[in-house]
Parts: C-alpha cells; structure tokens; sequence
C-alpha cells in the first residue's frame, strides 16, 4: 500500500520525536467537529485526529513541537494579511511559529507561518526541509 507524502513524513517525524508530554486532552466534541479537516483529497488516514485521540494535545522534545486546540490559535493565525480565513491551526514550533492546513487551488496543504516575519511556505516538502532536516537534524528521502 502506498503512503502519501505526509504519512511518510510523519513516520520520519515521530521516530525522531519519540515520547509526547500531554498537556491536555481533546474532547470527543472536538474531535467530531474536526473529523476529515486536517486530510487531503490523497490521505488514507486522519493523522491529527489519531494524535489527538491517543495523545491529546502534546508536545516533543520539552515544547519544540506542540500539537494544539485550532480553537486557542486560529483567529492569531488568521490576523495575518496572507492567512485565509478558513484556515487551521494545528501545530506550533518552539519559536511560536505555526502550522496550518489551508485549502489552495492545487488543494489542502501544510503552510508554515513564521509569525515573527509574517511569511509562509506552503510547499510541504520545503516546510520539511526547514523544519524536519535543517532544524531536528533529521535525514529523509523521498
């Protein structure tokens, strides 16, 4: 069975991160209304909401990568003029930086938004670049 990019990438992601700290737990109300939201016309799984029901909302590496409530991020998020207003917040960096999954012409994708500068990269394999090589130190092959 083939795996999309994002699940191969997750993969890579969580065997570097190993072990999440839970700082709380998403309800079953949440999950419900965000059930499909985080997946693209190409995905297989609905990995946020997997994380969200075995771990909550967690961070790795003592807050270097935090999955988090849409709902507490999402209107800081949509402040910025190139943020669209259905998108959703899913994750944040250590720097406070954000995650995003925004619907675009080509269809949903990642967007990391560098909310010191105000810019985003919404090809996910440069997102990975960035985030997964340069910052973790991880080595991944498409």
């Amino acid at each position: 069975m083939d795996k999309t990019e994002f699940e191969i990438i997750y993969g890579s992601f969580m065997e570097f991160m190993e072990e999440s700290q839970n700082y709380a737990g998403a309800d079953q109300q949440l999950i419900a209304e965000y059930k499909g939201v985080f997946m693209s016309d190409k995905d297989k799984e609905d990995i946020i909401i997997d994380i969200w029901k075995e771990y909550g909302f967690c961070s790795y590496k003592n807050g270097f990568f935090t999955f988090l409530n849409p709902k507490e991020y999402n209107d800081i998020a949509r402040r910025f003029p190139d943020v669209s207003d259905k998108a959703e917040v899913f994750a944040r960096t250590a720097t406070g930086c954000l995650l995003l999954w925004e619907e675009y012409n080509f269809g949903k994708n990642i967007t990391f938004l560098n909310v010191h500068s105000g810019h985003k990269k919404n090809r996910f394999y440069e997102i990975w670049r960035l985030y997964g090589i340069e910052l973790c130190g991880i080595r991944f092959l498409a």
